[in-house]
């Protein structure tokens, strides 16, 4: 996995862009993508804290199945898919 670092740090933008990459990468046959999101300075301060906060939210998308998104934010969990 590699992440994809990004100066977003609001909820609508970032998931214009997870929808953007959700349908680009599923114009390939055979192909989905499960996304998570941490988002800068609610969700961590260092890229440690963003990145391991992205990873469980993407484990998250990844129970989902198909082409979604999930955001870590906290206590408060949100979604959306392709």
């Amino acid at each position: 996995m590699r992440p994809i670092t990004a100066f977003i740090s609001d909820i609508s933008k970032a998931s214009g862009k997870a929808k953007a990459l959700l349908k680009a990468i599923s114009r390939a046959e055979g192909v989905t993508a499960r996304i998570g999101i941490a988002l800068y300075p609610n969700d961590g301060g260092t890229f440690e804290e963003l990145y391991d906060h992205a990873d469980v939210a993407m484990y998250r998308a990844k129970a989902r199945g198909g082409n979604c998104y999930e955001f870590h934010r906290g206590a408060e969990n949100w979604s959306g898919s392709h």
